[in-house]
């Protein structure tokens, strides 16, 4: 589920430079948190825990702001909490607390509330129900649950703060799964420890009792300039420089993407001879990927569409997913996965607590645009002034204007914040059939206010 990327030579959780909206997005199980450029940061989906950190536990179908603060760095989602970076080099954290997010447990954190006092974090990243920072220093340091060795501290033993793993201050990056961890340290050796039962620490061992509680050296791979770590509920991939892309740990469902009949391996091995991967995300049973002509591949589990290739059939081995775009980044949580670049963010997958920031509830197998809520910063009047019908809409949109209020000008705006359409409009009809399908914003002029309506093209 988690993924260390290399850009620049320094690795990132799921972020690249997208001049529109969105700098980085990260999926827990069922829901979704996003950074936007200006700092500010948003999540949708599941709340029952509070890891949409909004102060409540009401899902959210649509993009909601996470507090008022605009000085957030880098976040990172765990199945079902957020730990998250500032700017200021402090760690914050909320949503289910019940091995320590670095605090007490049990506790309710439905707000990001911070970790410690120290300022010095730089790196941050959570697997299911454990965390990993990495301070200016380069010692890497670990909470949370810990009956696999996942912690890497040398016991198992949960731990509600943060404990350094080791003595070693040379940790550069790390990737967290279900109940295992991968690290890359500056001399970009690879390491591995916790849980092990498919073979996903990539050490040779599988089954139990071959979990192992400190960071161990994978040696079957040379040391490398590693692109890319991640890893998935029970399986392990890697991205070299040299373009090629390893897979080890379980393979029922085809996570590796190795169509040969094994289960599992538990030695990473090349998913095919080919030299132009350049990045690579674990979902719980599934694997996406993107090439450096920055097509998206995806195999494994799909019954939900979460592989986003317009069908629910598992997958044994890559297969291109049709988007119309070049895919910077890819990313998978429990059953729906994300994909971004510079114009924004679409989702695909199972749709139940509305992680997929579309509106609705409704799932699909193909990628639905998420709006970026660029110019909601707009003074909102109340829109019990005009309703919107039918909506998701077909053909032709019906707008009610309830207390007949003039309208000066009316503009629809996509997922990635741009006009699609604006006209003079003082009739009640608007033909929206040359849209694509997928979320938009109506917005109404009246004098100098604007009026916004949310609406679904199918």
């Amino acid at each position: 589920m988690k993924i260390s990327f290399l850009s620049l030579l320094l690795f990132f959780t799921i972020s690249i430079n997208a001049q529109q909206c969105w700098k980085m997005v990260s999926l827990g199980a069922d829901f979704c948190v996003a950074l936007k450029q200006d700092g500010t940061l948003w999540a949708w989906g599941h709340n029952e825990s509070g890891q949409l950190g909004i102060g409540s536990f009401e899902d959210m179908l649509l993009p909601t702001k996470v507090g008022m603060e605009s000085d957030w760095d880098s976040i990172s989602a765990g199945y079902g909490f957020v730990v998250a970076l500032k700017t200021n080099g402090t760690i914050w954290v909320w949503g289910r607390n019940d091995f320590g997010l670095g605090m007490e447990p049990n506790s309710i954190v439905n707000t990001p509330t911070q970790v410690g006092s120290d300022s010095d974090w730089k790196y941050v990243h959570a697997g299911a129900a454990h965390s990993f920072g990495i301070k200016n220093d380069g010692t890497l340091w670990s909470w949370g649950r810990n009956d696999f060795g996942q912690l890497g501290i040398g016991f198992f033993n949960h731990s509600n703060v943060p404990v350094q793993v080791g003595n070693d201050s040379d940790w550069k990056a790390v990737a967290a799964g279900n109940l295992h961890s991968l690290g890359v340290k500056t001399d970009n050796t690879l390491w591995s420890w916790g849980y092990n039962f498919a073979g996903q620490l990539g050490l040779g061992t599988a089954g139990f009792g071959t979990e192992v509680n400190i960071p161990t050296q994978i040696t079957t791979i040379p040391a490398n300039q590693w692109k890319c770590v991640a890893a998935g509920g029970r399986h392990s991939l890697a991205v070299s420089e040299d373009g090629k892309l390893w897979v080890w740990g379980n393979n029922n469902l085809f996570a590796l993407g190795l169509n040969d009949g094994s289960e599992y391996k538990s030695l990473p091995t090349l998913i095919d001879n080919t030299t132009n991967w350049k990045m690579v995300a674990g979902g719980i049973n599934n694997t996406l990927a993107v090439k450096e002509d920055n097509t998206v591949w995806g195999w494994g589990e799909n019954v939900d569409g979460q592989l986003g290739d317009g069908s629910n059939i598992n997958r044994a081995s890559p297969v291109q997913i049709n988007i119309d775009a070049e895919w910077l980044f890819v990313d998978s949580g429990l059953q729906h996965s994300m994909f971004l670049n510079e114009d924004g963010i679409l989702t695909t997958g199972r749709n139940n607590y509305g992680e997929l920031g579309i509106g609705s509830l409704v799932g699909y197998n193909t990628p639905q645009s998420v709006i970026c809520p660029i110019k909601l910063g707009v003074a909102e009047y109340p829109e019990l002034s005009f309703i919107a019908y039918p909506n998701p809409v077909d053909e032709v949109l019906f707008l009610r204007n309830i207390n007949n209020i003039k309208i000066d000008e009316i503009q629809i705006l996509n997922s990635t914040g741009r006009v699609v359409l604006k006209e003079k409009n003082e009739y009640s009809a608007i033909r929206v059939d040359q849209l694509q399908s997928g979320l938009y914003l109506l917005q109404i002029l009246s004098g100098n206010h604007w009026y916004h309506i949310k609406f679904i093209r199918e």
